[in-house]
């Protein structure tokens, strides 16, 4: 049986035969006031903050695991903190109400909070939509496919996460012509309960570059909701580099007990920099192109320099909460990045020694045995 929530919220109404040139991507497109309709596997976080953007200008439906509904009968109270142009700004959240506003009274403004009630559905077969974003996190991403699947008789599949080499776990279910990658970074945060704390920042959102009608309109609709898009070419490459930012720092900082502590050990963070160095060239022997890629000139240059512009990076305020959020909710996905490294660097023979000295005090941490770390 199918449990939808209904939320309230209004809808642009682009001709969905640009998006769909057969006009055949999903059922009851016309008798709804929507622009898209859109399906989101993965509820957490960054699943329900992109939720919430795109609810303003598209239908929106969160595909949760029956036994995992009612958790999402009751609104969610959303906390942004929003670092997009004022004109952006407006297209998402200038009509919102914030809460506590008497109806009627419409704000502009950079910081709010919102609540966010979520339609949701829980048997994917019953669901018609045009797009359907997978926004789990990696290591749910094998418990999620099935649902996917199911979600792809009905629309084209957008896989937004974190993966060294996410074609390998998607072609066993699908098509290549039925999904394509992208990444969710236009938003970072951390949940507690049902409080969300999230940033919108004014870029972060990367697709996969395509010419055809369908990569235009998605990316049309993303930038109809104030949210900027970057088409990307070599999507699953693109993705190997940025993981390391996360895979390749996650040992550093949990070596030197936190953030504060790398930050403050300029030792440690050179050593830093020699391991994303050999994170690296494991990317360009897995087939990863780092040329002209922010991580490609930063390790290019002399390791003192590259650990000042590193830490200069990671000291930045946004910076700064986004890695702590995400060492917080998110470290168990990082540590999986880095075993993904080891694994390609041992497959393709590439030498890794500096990132090989962060695997006992990864395996320590992963045992509970580190006691040194944000809840441990």
């Amino acid at each position: 049986m199918r449990h939808v929530i209904p939320v309230a919220g209004r809808f642009g109404a682009p001709d969905r035969r640009s998006f769909c040139p057969e006009g055949n991507c999903g059922v009851g497109f016309e008798s709804q006031e929507v622009g898209l309709d859109i399906a989101i596997v993965g509820s957490g976080t960054i699943g329900l903050t992109y939720g919430w953007l795109l609810s303003e200008r598209h239908g929106v439906t969160h595909v949760v695991r029956p036994e995992r509904s009612g958790w999402y009968r009751e609104p969610f109270i959303l906390r942004v903190t929003d670092r997009r142009k004022a004109a952006d700004r407006r297209k998402a959240i200038g009509r919102r109400e914030f809460k506590g506003v008497e109806a009627g009274e419409r704000q502009v403004s950079a910081e709010g909070e919102f609540p966010y009630l979520p339609r949701i559905a829980s048997d994917p077969e019953e669901v018609r939509c045009d797009v359907v974003l997978v926004t789990t996190d990696r290591r749910r991403l094998a418990s999620s496919l099935e649902t996917v699947r199911a979600l792809a008789g009905s629309g084209h599949v957008v896989f937004m996460l974190n993966h060294w080499d996410l074609p390998s776990q998607a072609d066993g279910v699908l098509k290549p012509e039925q999904y394509s990658l992208g990444f969710p970074g236009q938003v970072g945060g951390g949940r507690d309960g049902r409080r969300i704390e999230a940033t919108v920042f004014p870029r972060g959102t990367v697709l996969e570059a395509g010419d055809d009608s369908r990569a235009r309109r998605l990316r049309e609709a993303f930038e109809a909701a104030g949210l900027h898009v970057k088409a990307q070419k070599d999507m699953a490459g693109w993705l190997k580099l940025h993981g390391l930012q996360q895979s390749m720092t996650v040992g550093p900082i949990l070596r030197a007990g936190g953030l504060d502590g790398l930050l403050g050990d300029r030792e440690e963070m050179k050593k830093a920099v020699l391991a994303l160095r050999e994170g690296v060239s494991t990317a360009r022997a897995d087939g990863a192109n780092p040329r002209g890629s922010m991580l490609g000139r930063l390790t290019a240059i002399p390791a003192p320099l590259s650990a000042a512009l590193l830490r200069r990076l990671l000291g930045r305020a946004d910076v700064r909460t986004m890695v702590e959020r995400h060492m917080r909710h998110g470290i168990e996905e990082w540590m999986a990045g880095y075993w993904d490294v080891v694994d390609a660097a041992r497959r393709h023979g590439v030498p890794i020694p500096h990132v090989l000295e962060y695997e006992p005090t990864l395996a320590a941490f992963a045992r509970g045995g580190s006691g040194s770390f944000a809840e441990r």
